[in-house]
């Protein structure tokens, strides 16, 4: 049976969705790994042991999964309540019972960012994904919506600028704020002075995080009323020359600039989820980028939280504790790593089996062993980093923490505990593997509610692990689909149904009283009412407010946070522009020139990227022989009138034109695509039927010329294929091109030991 389970899951993954993705949503792992977990999670029949049937096809050289969507389980054992949960893809925040009754409903005007939370007087605080205004490499917000109990916006906050961006979760607190994580941009120099090594930076700036504690104020404005920030809590081993200096093994309450173990990219602690414990007064982050869980105490005073003295623990803001991956503070190896990309870092509640534990929702993206096989050995792994099975847990652990809020720390020794709790799998473990977003929630009767997000399946288990629940969302993209419509799969290799995590609130929850809770059908084959126009999608209009508290909402035509005052490559640091390229009058991606206004003229219109300079080698990093990342790439002199922008990336071989990276739908006060971008623009086709970005790896030896050109339209494009390639856009744009640009670089393949020219290459 399990040989016949293997040869099926390996036809489906190499026949199906061979062409799936491997842009990575969040975070930036070994890339050949990512995608072999992608293509393995987006292809596998049964995920979770879940029921239903789920089978993947392939139509027209469209990706996407068949399988029964709503309820498929509700037995006695699950526990009653409501399930609030935001479709990745979709405007619209559902309510449903465990019978997947629909009892309410929200409707934004953008997608979740990512987060949405029923507070006690029954308003809605709806997370915001801005697409094209801010970019940080996955889990991108930008704005906070509030709603009544009847759809009505009552509140609008912007937090998004060329400087900082909301993003992922937020914590409703008891006075009526709210927590936020929030990243701020530091330049390459202050990273330099912070003591990062040089070599060891994947961008040319930094986003770290800082949190938030923020204040409503009026109907669009908020007030920042406590803040802690990374940045006060470095500490480097590199340059002793430097305030920060010493050893991050004598302070764990310090954050190495090395703490990843790996280059940073800019997007550096990746912090997915943040909780509030109110008996304790601290703060639970989620810090995927580091593999670890952090606490830290909120009783300071925002200029406590910057030292380490005051507040109720006297260790003002540093961590208070850390778990998950003792190697990040010297107190441990690879072999020691317990959590691996995780989300929904959360303390169980009051009045929960486990109260005042702490649960995770462990992704396991390179997981090295499995749970098992670390407890056996006291959690260590022995003989070295071995790359198991891909597969997710949800892992309960007994933090040593007293009454007070003081954990203990034994000198010399990592955080405990070395051994889980409780820990679910699935009873085939690899059925249940989320790569990315998801979440747990511990429930009064001691079952726990999963969100296995990737794949928008929610489930309830038992603590022995038996299923009492099940459901996999129903609403895509577009619309509530019927039964046996397809699940369209995304640019990433996920399914078009994926939800970042749910919440279940109990039938007697304060929101609820008062209100006429009818059923009003369920969610598959409804058909929602005015739903409005999707602004998540890069057709935002206007500006944003300006807030206090330090938040200035977004203005028409700034920079978004990737693509600010990066620091450039070349000499004298300045951006270096290719004389070629600028001349405007290279090959087939031309458009329709007579469409260029006079002010519009090419010569005013460039393009350029800080790793390449016209006409010169682009560093392998960006092709088959590196990483194979997108390459950084720049404009200015956009002319007025433009509406969208778009992108080619082709290369003409002696017996075609090849497509290597097509993007349309770029908003035009995007001025830049940050390296190895995401969630900019629409990504099209290249020639190998894939919707992302093909390293180049031209056969043969010998020098090769590749072009990027960018065009400025005077409208977005409209297309008679949902299937989008280079020549697709090229029709397109006709009649609408107000001015475009060419970027052209070459790039020379290494040949192996045994290779002369000519011959076979790497």
């Amino acid at each position: 049976m399990n040989t016949y389970r293997s040869l099926i899951s390996a036809i489906v993954v190499l026949v199906v969705l061979g062409s799936a993705s491997a842009a990575e949503p969040e975070g930036r792992s070994d890339r050949n790994n990512r995608q072999g977990h992608r293509n393995n999670q987006s292809s596998r029949g049964g995920r979770g042991g879940q029921g239903g049937g789920r089978q993947s096809n392939q139509s027209q050289g469209d990706q996407f999964v068949k399988r029964q969507i709503g309820l498929i389980t509700n037995t006695p054992q699950a526990w009653p309540g409501y399930t609030l949960f935001a479709p990745k893809h979709n405007l619209l925040t559902y309510l449903i019972d465990n019978e997947g009754q629909i009892f309410n409903t929200w409707t934004s005007s953008y997608e979740p960012g990512q987060s949405v939370y029923l507070l006690e007087n029954d308003h809605l605080l709806h997370c915001c994904l801005v697409k094209g205004v801010g970019s940080i490499g996955g889990g991108e917000g930008g704005r906070l919506e509030e709603y009544d109990w009847n759809g009505n916006l009552i509140w609008e906050y912007w937090c998004t600028d060329n400087n900082k961006m909301m993003h992922h979760d937020i914590e409703p607190l008891p006075n009526g704020n709210f927590l936020a994580m929030i990243v701020e941009r530091k330049t390459y120099d202050e990273c330099m002075a912070a003591g990062f090594p040089p070599n060891t930076l994947r961008d040319d700036y930094l986003a770290p995080e800082y949190i938030a504690e923020i204040k409503r104020v009026g109907k669009n404005e908020a007030e920042i009323v406590w803040q802690w920030h990374v940045w006060d809590h470095l500490i480097q081993d590199n340059d002793p020359q430097k305030p920060n200096y010493g050893n991050p093994a004598d302070h764990p309450e310090k954050i190495s600039v090395e703490v990843n173990g790996r280059n940073a990219p800019a997007f550096w602690n990746h912090m997915n989820s943040i909780y509030y414990n109110a008996d304790l007064d601290q703060i639970m982050l989620s810090v995927r980028g580091c593999g670890e869980l952090w606490i830290i105490d909120h009783s300071t005073t925002t200029e406590e939280a910057k030292g380490y003295t005051g507040g109720r623990s006297g260790k003002g803001g540093g961590l208070l504790y850390r778990w998950g991956n003792p190697s990040a503070y010297g107190r441990g190896t690879a072999r020691d790593q317990m959590l691996f990309q995780q989300h929904d870092a959360q303390w169980v509640p009051k009045g929960c089996p486990g109260e005042g534990n702490i649960l995770i929702f462990n992704n396991g993206l390179n997981r090295t062993s499995s749970v098992e096989e670390r407890q056996a050995r006291g959690g260590r792994l022995q003989g070295g980093r071995n790359r198991g099975e891909s597969y997710s847990s949800i892992d309960e652990i007994v933090p040593p923490v007293d009454s007070k809020g003081n954990y203990t720390l034994v000198k010399g020794k990592a955080f405990g505990p070395e051994k889980l709790k409780w820990t679910y799998t699935a009873p085939n473990k690899t059925d249940l593997y989320a790569e990315a977003i998801s979440g747990c929630q511990r429930l009064p009767n001691g079952n726990t509610l999963i969100c296995d997000g990737t794949a928008g399946v929610f489930f309830e288990v038992t603590p022995e692990g038996k299923k009492t629940w099940e459901y996999v969302n129903p609403v895509d993209g577009k619309k509530p689909l019927e039964q046996g419509d397809p699940i369209a799969i995304d640019e990433r290799g996920h399914p078009m149904n994926a939800v970042f995590k749910i919440h279940r609130y109990p039938l007697d929850y304060a929101a609820f009283k008062g209100k006429d809770m009818t059923s009003q059908g369920k969610i598959p084959g409804s058909k929602p009412e005015n739903v409005p126009e999707n602004l998540s999608r890069g057709r935002r209009s206007g500006g944003g407010q300006r807030n206090q508290g330090g938040n200035t909402g977004r203005q028409q035509g700034q920079p978004y946070l990737d693509g600010g005052n990066l620091r450039q490559q070349g000499q004298g640091g300045q951006r270096e522009r290719g004389q070629r390229g600028q001349q405007g009058q290279r090959g087939p991606d031309g458009g329709n020139r007579n469409a260029r206004p006079a002010e519009a003229s090419v010569s005013e219109f460039t393009v350029s990227s800080p790793v390449v300079k016209n006409g010169g080698s682009l560093p392998a990093d960006f092709t088959g022989d590196g990483s194979g990342v997108s390459m950084p790439v720049s404009w200015s002199g956009v002319p007025t009138g433009t509406k969208s922008l778009a992108l080619s990336l082709w290369h003409k071989a002696p017996d075609q034109e090849k497509s290597y990276w097509v993007v349309y739908n770029i908003p035009p006060q995007v001025n830049s695509l940050p390296k190895d971008v995401q969630n900019i623009g629409t990504v099209g086709y290249n020639d190998q039927n894939r919707a992302q970005y093909k390293p180049m790896m031209s056969k043969g030896g010998g020098v090769k010329e590749y072009n990027i050109t960018v065009f400025a339209l005077s409208a977005e494009p409209t297309f008679t294929t949902n299937k989008v390639m280079r020549a697709d856009l090229l029709k397109a744009i006709e009649g609408i091109t107000l001015a475009q640009n060419t970027l052209t670089y070459t790039y020379e393949r290494p040949k192996t030991e045994n290779t002369q020219d000519g011959g076979k290459q790497i």
